[in-house]
This record gives structure tokens, C-alpha cells and sequence, in this order.
């Protein structure tokens, strides 16, 4: 009974802990597998749906579940980034994640896309996840709660500004999906990842970017694309590599990061973008609402005008008169006369004389043919009502008098200006074109915009969506033009433009690459300022009076390379000769950074060096620094643009005839002390040159070179409305190029590829509309492409300048030692063709020693070397006269060819000779085996005079004489040399023209006075180019000059004319009773 009693006590027992393990194990919170992950995600959306009330004027933003669109396996990879900037930025990152991801075969944790105002800025990795997390609405939620215009708390402020909503609103993933894996990230912590997918820290790499083009990722391994704004390149492999589960990176921003150069990548990305459009049904179903009252798709232009902030809003009136002048040229029926007239008028001042405009319009002939038929515009009667009760002119009214075409030519305005009918510079669009409208004129039509919410926030988001109509409902107008630099307007032309109005696969989309930045350093902390401020990069000792290398290399005073040495940058191999000083900005920051505590935040610091990183020219921050030889630093734009005016430095005035590379150290220094938010970025310029630099109007007529002053007469009418359009540009600048008179087939361009850049100094307009242009030379250009626009021509060009002085003296150095060795071995080979030639008229030539008459055998033999003596007699020249006639003894010394022996024989005691020892017996040097390092370390040229040669060379015997009149070799002169005989040749002509009166003195008055022509000021390049421009010859002769890359061809060449017509150059100035009539020329 007792076992028994004991046996149901421990039975009892085991009953209560089973109940106590099992309660507390209900208590324990259990991990979820990727299964249990999405029944629960399923069973929480059906959940929502079913107990979230949606009202009338309410449509919700609709979030789907994490694994909505792919369910992950437990071995699965994965790889995400940060999202930052405006929307359109956003877009960018999720094109190349997705790459990525297709590369990779991994699958994409998609973020949602931010949208706010301001944008949220870029950041290196660690501030970015950091600001991010703390970018939350969480214990927030009584902000939504707050009535209207009751006083928002301080958390409260930015509740309203910002929201996150998935991808799925804007754009249809599925067809995405099927090529890359996708699941939703809905929170960007790393607990999130560790929670929902199990990745902890350790099976997860940071790819932690420390600049906003920190790396960029090459698909193929072989490709030679260059890295442009990028600092680093990551080959696929590189990230193939990676064994971790999970790769996370910061920043994936920029256009054409992630390069697709393969076939097969390259139609990945195309699928990519072609699948980016707005599908959000809402905002397709408004746009389609607003384009049917336009006329239907293709029946109007789209223009997208951006206008209302930044550098945007200051170059305004430049991008709506480009606009304009398109519209008026494209859609009107005005001659180019009338057009240019009409211009006139309005560039005078912009004082929106829209009276004289449609006036002058009505005026016109209305144009025949299929070409002048109006776009047939069927407005809706809402919108033909709303149009007749406008203040504007009715474009529906028949009988006004003006041109069809350009009354009923419908045009949409997509702008982010807030009134755009108010703003004064678009007013003259909407009161020339009766028929443009914007957004704001469909107020009706958008009224479900303004319904769209996230529920949770009562965040509306009406104005981050406006925007995207405006683009949806501009890209399917039949024209599109778009604002230059708006990464936006690219969107629209590149993406949108093509699906909406053409077939689908009817057009490769081209798309453009971003403009081009500078790299990014790590330089991000306050120690790194002051450690590449003080530390030589190459001797790693203190930077002692930092100097600037002409490579842009920065080193102290002690690392200078020497004339003979290379120099010691990483990748410059060139041994510099031109001196420099010491770098005066680097210095003034060194100081800064001396007396600046290490306690000090980085915003000090950019404080501290606002105004010592200014540029002198511009006054802002240096863009891309450049430091001259003699210590001074500029914006490079600002250097290349002050020498196409005046060569030399444009703070000291120092001489300087080449624009050097950027300053390596100050280029990485400032850009990460004053890097920008990244939706400036968005509308960048590129840093070196603007549109204006390599796309330009061509002027088609006669030669021009740099430099030069000269006058042109602007008659022809398409010239004239050339003309119009560069005097209202930012850079009054065009192109001249020279005239093709013979054409051998229609493929060849009018024009030759070579010309000039000028520059706009004077334009005087006559009073039946022709104009007397004064221009400038500022630099050469090359045609790579060109097109007829309004009857002249526009052309994308690239500039061309000048090899650095160093550079050049190599190459001068080089053509100077060839050409001497060239010399002397003909020199050698005449000497051994003239003595072969004699040796037949030898009657003894062959004769034995013992042949000579005794006289000649007892002669001393101390008197000539060794291998003379034993040489046969038909070795001497002398052996040709008749032995009878005079005897050997009888003959002088001096007679006897003693200073030419022949090179190849060599006596006792004398070491053999080079020809070009032979050449230059001056750099002779005992111990020397390099003659011509020896000449060139002296300063010596074959060109240099050789006095104590020519008592030798009076001694030889006459037999072997040179020509009488030996040509001059251009080629061993230095090109200082050839322009001192240029600077000779010019004093007489400048003599000429003061001596004589008519004539050709007219001619040379006409080119005014010389530049410099001697001493330390004397130019080379100004001093080249005005002799080739006062050289009377055909342009077809001067126009190679335009494509030679250094100043000492250009002279050669120059030289080369000269010599050509020596004796009538000589005649005509040597000649006092020259002739003065008009008729005479030096040149025939």
C-alpha cells in the first residue's frame, strides 16, 4: 500500500513539472522560420485588409509583406544598400542594385524609397545607417492625431515633411522579379535582418564607402573603361569572391556605376529600364485624363522647365529662351529673316514685348505644303470652354489672322515653378502660344492625387506626386525638349518619351552618361586634414615649403627632383626642368591647421579654410585646383579660360604657356572637406567645361588662328540669327572654320574638321541689319560631329592645345641629336663615295711601297702615324697626279690630307672614334662614353658654332671640299634660334614699311604691330601664330598649322616658307627702289 502511495506521489510530482516546463515553455519567445515568416505575413495582411476602414476621399498606400514576391531558402545570399537623396536619385540606386543582384545571384533586400523635403542627404556608411535608424516615426504616432492647424511640438516639426512608401506604388515588380529575387526590407536595421532571416554580423559584409563614388563595378574584366568621377574599381570577381551571406552596401548612387558592357548585361539593363515606368494606376489614369484634353499622345510638344531652385533658377532666362527660340523656329512659319528680326527685337533686353510678337507672327505668310499643315488638336468641350472664358487668346478662334500652325500647336509645360503663368520670364511662352497649359490648369482632373495617404502617418502625398505627372503627362507629347543638366529631363527624354509614344522595341534607348566629377578621397576626419597637410607623400618627413610639380605633385623643397632625375610622383615619369615655388595656398592652410585643436569638429575646420580655399578669379570654392609653376592656385575652368586671353598667370603675371594637371593633395583635401548633398549632385555641371565648351555654332568662311585679332562681316540671314542667339547665350563664343572650295564626294563635310574658337569682343549692327563682328582667337578645336540647325551648322568639338614646355624641350632635344647624327653620317658617307670616285684615275694606284722614287721611302715616319705609313700608295688622293710630275719629297707638309684619314682605320695609340665623336670632337671627353649625353648636359647642339674646327678644316686638302653652298638643317636649330631669325626677318619688313609708302606697306600696317620678338617677354605661341597670320599665303597652306600640337613645328613650317622664297624675300627688302605698286608681291 505504501509503494503504491509512493508510486502516485511521484507520478503527481512528474504531472506538475511537466505542467511547469510546459507553461514556462510557452513563455519563450520562438525564432520563426522563413515559412512560418510568411503565414504569418500573409495572416497580418489579411488581417489589415479586413479590419482597415478605408473612407471615400482616402486612397491608402499599400505595403506589401516581406516575401510577397519570393520566398528565400535557407541557403539563400542576399545583398541590400542604403537609400538617400531626392526620388529620382533613388531610382538610379535601385537600377544598379538590381545588376547587382542579377550578377551576383543574390537576392535583393529592396528598401523603401524616401520621399522628402528636404531629400535626405549622402553620407559615409556609418553616419548614413546611423542617421537613418534614427529617421523613424516611432512613438510618433500622436503627431498624426493632431488636429488642423492646432501648434505642432518640436518632435513634431519634420513628422509631416518625410514618409517612405515601397517600390510597388510606383512601379509593376513582377516582370523584375522573374529576373532578380526580391524582398522587401521593411526596416534598415541589422536586428531586422538577424530577426527575419537569421543573418547575424558575422556572416555579413560592409562594403563601407567613405565618398560618394567610392568604387566603380566592372562586369568584364577586360574592359579599358575609364573610372571618370569614380575612385576605386571592383572587378565582378572581386565581389563573387565574397563568402558571406549577406553583402550590404552604403551608397550604390550614380549613373552607369555598374557597368552592363557584356551582350547579355547589357540587355538586362535595357529590360530594367524598360520596366522603371509609372505604373501606379492613379497616376497614369490623371495623366491619361490630361492628355486627352490636350489633343491624345504625339498631339502636342512636352517641355520640362526647371526653373525653380538652385543653379536651376539662376541660368532661368537662358533655359527658357532656348526653349522658346525652339519653339519658334521649330513650330512657326517665319522665315530666318523674320525670325532673326523677331529675335532682334526681343534679345534687346527682355522686356516681354509680346505686342510686337504676335504682331510680327500675324504678319506673316502662312507656308504651303504638307509641311505647314496644322497638328489637328480635338480639345474635349470642358477644356475648349474653360479656354474660351481664359484671359488668353482663344487657340480654337478662326479668322485671327495667324498662322495656323503655330495657333493651334498645343504645348504642356512640366515645371516646378509655383505660378507658372506669373513668372516673367515664362510669361512670354504662354502669350505668344495661346495654346500651353501646365498642371495647375487641370485642377479637376487631380483631385485623386490629393487622396492618396499613408494611412498610418495621414501623410498626404499629393506633393511628392505631382511631379511624376508632370513627367508622365510631358513624355507623350510628340516632341519633348528638356532643361540641359537635369538628370530628371534625361529620365523623361531617355526612358518615359520612348515606351509612351513609341511601339515597345521600336528604340534602342540611348542613354547618356553622367557628367563627369571629381574623385573622392578618404579625408573625413580633422587629423586627416592636418596629416596631408604636414607630411611629404615622399619622403613621409614634415612638408617644409610645399611645392606644387608641374604633374601636380605635391613635395617638400628637399624632394625636388633634380634637372636629371625623374620625378618622384607614383605615375609621372618625365624629369622636370621647369622651376617652381613654393605652393602660397598650401602654405595659408598649413598655418590654419597648425594653430587648429584636435578637439575641434570637422565644421570648424571647413570654417577655418572657407577663405583660403577660394579662387581668385571666380571667388568660390576651387573646382578641380590648379597650381601654377610659380605657386599661385586657381579653379582649372578659371586658369584654361584667363590664358585664352593672356598667357601668363593671372595673379603675378609671371609667364605661363601651359594650363598644369590639378593639384593631387588640395583636389583630394577639399572635396571631402566641402563634398555636397547628393541631390545636388542630381544637377551638377561637369567641372571643367560647360555645354558651351564642347558644343558651339559654326561659322563657315575663312582662317583663323589664336590669339589674332580680326573683323567679320555678318551678312547672310542665317548667319545673323546665329549671331542673335550667341549674343543672348552665357559665353558669347563661336567657331570658325575654313571653307572647303573643292569637295570630292557629298560625304565630305563643307567645311575642314580644324578651327578656331572666337571670342565676341565687339559687334556693331548696321542699319539694314548686317553687323561688323570684332573677335578674338581664343584656342583650336577639331569637328567630331556635326548637324545642320536654322541653315548654319552646330558641331560637339574637342579642344586642342599645346604639350607643356617640357614636353616639348624633350622632343626639341631629341629632333636636335637625330638630325646631327643624321648630318654627320652622310657627311661620312660623302667623304667615302668622293674618295672611291678618284680611286680609278690612279695609274699607280695599286703600285708597292718599293715603286716610290727613295725620296719618298726615306721620309721620317715620325712624321705620320703608323697606319699611315704602311697604308699602299693608292690610299693618298694624292697618288692620282703622275708620279713624274711632281715628286713626293718635293710637296709640303701641309699639302697632305692629313686631317681626313679614313674612319675605319685606326693607328697605334689612337682609340677607335665614332662618327659621332667624329661629328663633335668638341664634347669629346676622355673618360665619356655617351658623346651626346655630354652635349646635351653642356648645352651643346650640332647647330652650336664649332670655331676651333675651322683651322682643320681650312687645312684639308681642296681636293675633298663640301659644296660651295651648303643648305641649312632647320632641324639642329633650337626653336629659339629659328624665332630670333623669325624676329630678324620680321624687323625687315617693319623697316620696309617705314621706309616705303603704298603698296605692300599698306598690307603690313593693316596687321598692326608685332608682339614681343626678343628678350625674357617675347611669347612663342603669340609670336608663331602672328607670323603664320601675316604670311601672304592661300589658307590651304596655313591650315596643317591648326592641328600641330607644339609651338617648334609651327616654326619649322614657318621657317620652311621663308627659306622656300629666300632670294624673292631678299629682293623685294633688300631692294631700296623696290617697287611700291599694288601689283608687287613677295611671294609669287
Amino acid at each position: 500500500m505504501n509503494s503504491l502511495l509512493q508510486k502516485r506521489s511521484v507520478l503527481v510530482v512528474l504531472l506538475l513539472v511537466c505542467c511547469v516546463l510546459f507553461y514556462a515553455l510557452l513563455g519563450v519567445e520562438k525564432k520563426d522560420t522563413f515559412i512560418d515568416k510568411v503565414e504569418q505575413d500573409k495572416k497580418k495582411a489579411a488581417h489589415a485588409s479586413s479590419v482597415h476602414i478605408v473612407k471615400d476621399n482616402v486612397i491608402p498606400v499599400e505595403f506589401p509583406s516581406p516575401f510577397q514576391l519570393h520566398t528565400p531558402t535557407k541557403d539563400e545570399k542576399f545583398i541590400t544598400y542604403l537609400p538617400h537623396s531626392g526620388f529620382h536619385n533613388q531610382r538610379i540606386e535601385l537600377e544598379n542594385a538590381l545588376l547587382l543582384a542579377s550578377y551576383l545571384n543574390r537576392t535583393l533586400l529592396l528598401p523603401s524609397v524616401y520621399l522628402g523635403n528636404p531629400a535626405f542627404p549622402w553620407l559615409r556608411f556609418d553616419k548614413m545607417y546611423e542617421r537613418l535608424l534614427l529617421q523613424t516615426k516611432n512613438g510618433l504616432g500622436y503627431c498624426s492625431e493632431l488636429r488642423e492647424g492646432e501648434p505642432l511640438s518640436t518632435e513634431c516639426l519634420n513628422y509631416f515633411r518625410w514618409t517612405a512608401v515601397p517600390w510597388t506604388f510606383f512601379y509593376d515588380l513582377q516582370a523584375l522579379n522573374r529576373k532578380v529575387r526580391i524582398v522587401f526590407r521593411q526596416d534598415l536595421s541589422l536586428e531586422w535582418l538577424n530577426g527575419t532571416l537569421q543573418i547575424d554580423a558575422d556572416d555579413t559584409y560592409l562594403f563601407k564607402d567613405n565618398s560618394p563614388f567610392d568604387f566603380r563595378v566592372y562586369d568584364l574584366p577586360e574592359s579599358k573603361t575609364p573610372l571618370t568621377r569614380f575612385v576605386n574599381r571592383i572587378d565582378l570577381s572581386t565581389l563573387e569572391s565574397i563568402k558571406e551571406k549577406l553583402i550590404h552596401f552604403g551608397s550604390v548612387f550614380g549613373t552607369s556605376r555598374v557597368l552592363a558592357q557584356s551582350k547579355e548585361h547589357a540587355e538586362l539593363l535595357q529590360f530594367i529600364r524598360q520596366e522603371m515606368i509609372f505604373k501606379n494606376p492613379v497616376l497614369v489614369d490623371t495623366a491619361a485624363k490630361v492628355v486627352q484634353q490636350l489633343g491624345g499622345v504625339g498631339q502636342f510638344v512636352g517641355i520640362h522647365l526647371r526653373v525653380g531652385d538652385g543653379m536651376f533658377k539662376t541660368r532661368a532666362s537662358i533655359a527658357i529662351d532656348d526653349i522658346y527660340h525652339q519653339l519658334v523656329d521649330d513650330y512657326t512659319d517665319l522665315s530666318i529673316d523674320g525670325v532673326m528680326h523677331y529675335d532682334e527685337e526681343h534679345d534687346e533686353d527682355r522686356k516681354e514685348n509680346t505686342e510686337y510678337e504676335i504682331k510680327q507672327l500675324r504678319e506673316s505668310n502662312v507656308a504651303k505644303g504638307d509641311d505647314a499643315k496644322p497638328i489637328t488638336v480635338n480639345h474635349p468641350s470642358d477644356i475648349q470652354s474653360r479656354l474660351g472664358r481664359s484671359q488668353l487668346p482663344s487657340c480654337q478662334v478662326e479668322g485671327d489672322g495667324m498662322n495656323d500652325r503655330f495657333a493651334k500647336t498645343t504645348i504642356f509645360i512640366a515645371t516646378d515653378c509655383p505660378n507658372p503663368r506669373e513668372h516673367p520670364l515664362l510669361r512670354k511662352i504662354f502669350r505668344t502660344f495661346p495654346c500651353t497649359f501646365v498642371l495647375a490648369d487641370f485642377k479637376k482632373d487631380l483631385m485623386e492625387l490629393s487622396k492618396i495617404e499613408v494611412v498610418d502617418e495621414k501623410v498626404k502625398l499629393n506633393p511628392w506626386l505631382i511631379p511624376m505627372v508632370d513627367a508622365i503627362i510631358a513624355s507623350q507629347g510628340h516632341t519633348f525638349f528638356g532643361t540641359n543638366s537635369s538628370t530628371f529631363s534625361t529620365y523623361i527624354e531617355r526612358q518615359l518619351h520612348p515606351v509612351d509614344t513609341l511601339p515597345v522595341g521600336a528604340q534602342q534607348v540611348d542613354y547618356k552618361k553622367q557628367k563627369q566629377q571629381q574623385q573622392q578621397v578618404v579625408c573625413f576626419e580633422p587629423h586627416h586634414v592636418t596629416q596631408a597637410l604636414s607630411i611629404c607623400p615622399s619622403c613621409h618627413g614634415k612638408l617644409n615649403k610645399p611645392s606644387t610639380l608641374p604633374c601636380g605633385y605635391t613635395v617638400c623643397q628637399s624632394c625636388i627632383p633634380q634637372n636629371d632625375t625623374l620625378c618622384k610622383a607614383p605615375n609621372c615619369e618625365r624629369i622636370h626642368t621647369i622651376p617652381t615655388q613654393p605652393n602660397v595656398i598650401f602654405q595659408a592652410m598649413q598655418a590654419i591647421v597648425v594653430s587648429f585643436e584636435a578637439s575641434h569638429s570637422l565644421e570648424a575646420l571647413r570654417n577655418s579654410l572657407n577663405i583660403t580655399s577660394e579662387c581668385p578669379i571666380c571667388c568660390t570654392r576651387f573646382t578641380n585646383p590648379t597650381t601654377t609653376p610659380c605657386g599661385h592656385t586657381f579653379c582649372r575652368n578659371c586658369l584654361v579660360r584667363s590664358l585664352d586671353h593672356q598667357r601668363s598667370c593671372p595673379f603675378c603675371r609671371d609667364s605661363l604657356d601651359f594650363c598644369p594637371p590639378p593639384t593631387t593633395v588640395l583636389t583630394e583635401i577639399l572635396t571631402k572637406l566641402y563634398e555636397q548633398d547628393d541631390e545636388s549632385m542630381d544637377v551638377h555641371v561637369a567641372n571643367d567645361f560647360d555645354a558651351s565648351d564642347t558644343r558651339v555654332p559654326l561659322l563657315i568662311g575663312s582662317l583663323s588662328f589664336p590669339h589674332i585679332n580680326c573683323v567679320i562681316h555678318i551678312f547672310e540671314p542665317r548667319y545673323r540669327l546665329m549671331l542673335r542667339r550667341i549674343m543672348a547665350s552665357s559665353r558669347r563664343r563661336f567657331a570658325m572654320c575654313l571653307a572647303r572650295r573643292k569637295r570630292t564626294s557629298q560625304d565630305q563635310s563643307p567645311f575642314f574638321e580644324y578651327g578656331t574658337i572666337l571670342e565676341l569682343m565687339h559687334v556693331q549692327t548696321l542699319p539694314d541689319g548686317r553687323s561688323i563682328v570684332q573677335a578674338v582667337g581664343s584656342h583650336r578645336f577639331k569637328v567630331l560631329h556635326f548637324e545642320l540647325i536654322d541653315g548654319y551648322h552646330m558641331a560637339d568639338i574637342e579642344r586642342i592645345d599645346d604639350i607643356d614646355r617640357e614636353q616639348e624641350h624633350l622632343l626639341e632635344q631629341q629632333q636636335i641629336l637625330k638630325a646631327s647624327a643624321m648630318r654627320a653620317r652622310q657627311h661620312q658617307q660623302q667623304l667615302q663615295s668622293m674618295q672611291q670616285q678618284q680611286q680609278p684615275m690612279s695609274p699607280v694606284a695599286t703600285a708597292p711601297m718599293a715603286a716610290r722614287p727613295m725620296a719618298a721611302a726615306a721620309r721620317p715616319m715620325a712624321a705620320r702615324p703608323m697606319a699611315a705609313a704602311a697604308r699602299p700608295m693608292a690610299a693618298r688622293p694624292m697618288a692620282a697626279r703622275p708620279m713624274a710630275a711632281r715628286p713626293m719629297a718635293a710637296r709640303p707638309m701641309a699639302a697632305r690630307p692629313m686631317a681626313t684619314p679614313r674612319p675605319a682605320q685606326i693607328g697605334m695609340g689612337q682609340q677607335r672614334q665614332s662618327w659621332a665623336q667624329q661629328a663633335h670632337p668638341q664634347t669629346q671627353a676622355p673618360a665619356s662614353r655617351a658623346p651626346w649625353l655630354q652635349m646635351h648636359v653642356r648645352g651643346l647642339s650640332a647647330a652650336r658654332p664649332k670655331a676651333h674646327l675651322q683651322p682643320q678644316q681650312a687645312s684639308a686638302n681642296t681636293t675633298l671640299q663640301a659644296p660651295e653652298k651648303a643648305e641649312k638643317n632647320r632641324q639642329e636649330q633650337s626653336t629659339d634660334e629659328l624665332l630670333d631669325e623669325l624676329a630678324t626677318f620680321v624687323d625687315k619688313l617693319l623697316l620696309h614699311r617705314q621706309q616705303q609708302q603704298g603698296g605692300m606697306a599698306n598690307w603690313l600696317s593693316a596687321l598692326g604691330d608685332p608682339p614681343v620678338l626678343r628678350g625674357a617677354q617675347r611669347d612663342r605661341v603669340i609670336l608663331s601664330w602672328w607670323i603664320v597670320n601675316m604670311m601672304p599665303l592661300g589658307e590651304d597652306e596655313k591650315l596643317p598649322l591648326l592641328g600641330m600640337r607644339t609651338v617648334r613645328e609651327r616654326v619649322l613650317l614657318i621657317v620652311s616658307w621663308v627659306d622656300k622664297f629666300h632670294d624673292q624675300w631678299s629682293l623685294f627688302l633688300n631692294n631700296p627702289n623696290a617697287s611700291g605698286s599694288l601689283n608687287t608681291c613677295c611671294i609669287s
